[in-house]
């Protein structure tokens, strides 16, 4: 027993703790994640969502988030169906995460910033059903972690619309 103790239970313990600290430690570190933006083109000038093909600074939360990002911004959208392109991206792994912008989407927003459209109330008709359209793996901690950040860019950058629409409209409120 003692035998065991001192000499063959070390043998089998050390390699094995050396390999739970490693990988522990890999899982701990904070890996960029791949986002693929899709209908980009069709984002208002005013809040800004993106610049230079990069989330514009303000919207993150710190400088240090910039380096968890590595975009990929379409100018066009692709030939075919774009959400079974995006859900197969995806899947296959070239992209942890995939944002799509659709024409509904813009229009609401345009409308919202704009306020071309009002209801009966005076504000602007809101549908909360249409906003951008996010697609990630749920089997995979990667594609939910890029979810994540993502789901908190977009949230910041709501904040924002709403606050820029907010104070043009009690603006043009104390003008009358």
């Amino acid at each position: 027993r003692t035998i065991f103790v001192i000499a063959i239970l070390p043998m089998l313990l050390y390699p094995l703790l050396g390999m739970t600290v490693l990988q522990v430690a890999q899982f701990l570190r904070e890996h960029p994640t791949k986002i693929w933006i899709l209908g980009a083109e069709r984002l208002p000038a005013e809040p800004c969502l993106l610049k230079s093909q990069q989330f514009l600074p303000d919207l993150l939360a710190g400088p240090e988030e910039a380096r968890l990002f590595q975009l990929t911004v379409e100018t066009s959208l692709p030939a075919g169906d774009v959400r079974q392109l995006a859900d197969e991206a995806v899947r296959n792994g070239r992209y942890d995460a995939v944002v799509y912008f659709s024409e509904p989407f813009a229009q609401q927003i345009n409308q919202l910033i704009n306020s071309e459209s009002t209801s009966d109330s005076g504000s602007p008709s809101v549908d909360t059903d249409v906003g951008p359209e996010l697609f990630f793996d749920q089997a995979k901690d990667k594609s939910r972690v890029a979810r994540d950040r993502v789901v908190a860019i977009l949230s910041r950058w709501r904040s924002r619309i709403v606050e820029q629409t907010l104070t043009e409209k009690s603006l043009r409120s104390e003008e009358r």
